[in-house]
């Protein structure tokens, strides 16, 4: 009976858990959660949605660049080729990311679904990529 409430007691704390928003959702701003819960973007208007993510993308942009900027000024000249040639790599592997998961199944262009699934993957990535260098402080 101790090992059944054992296991239960894992298997809550795990739903409890995977409710708990990531890293990456608690950056995503106010104004974006506004913007997908009104209008026609909280009806799933494909083109109201795109334009919410948009917006959050040139946001979440000016963090990821404000967090570069400030990752360059403490590396030494060397450390700064480095770093932007490691940027400019993560710039083209984002984009083969997001494009590969804007393909559909069949390797096609996914539809409607893809172009959401494309602002999505950008998004998450972008802020990955702002998280990671926060970190190179």
């Amino acid at each position: 009976m101790l090992r059944v409430l054992a296991i239960l007691a894992l298997v809550v704390a795990g739903a409890v858990q995977a409710r708990q928003p990531s890293e990456v959702e608690r950056r995503f701003s106010p104004a974006y959660a506004a913007c997908l819960s009104h209008g026609e973007a909280a009806q799933g208007v494909t083109v109201a949605m795109r334009d919410c993510n948009g917006d959050e993308l040139a946001r979440q942009n000016i963090k990821l660049n404000a967090a570069y900027k400030q990752a360059m000024q403490i590396r030494s000249v060397e450390q700064r080729l480095k770093l932007r040639d490691l940027e400019r790599g993560w710039i083209k592997a984002r984009q083969a990311k997001c494009n590969h998961e804007a393909a559909g199944e069949d390797g096609g262009d996914g539809g409607t679904m893809g172009l959401l699934n494309y602002d999505g993957c950008m998004l998450d990535e972008t802020i990955r990529r702002t998280i990671w260098l926060e970190h190179l402080r």
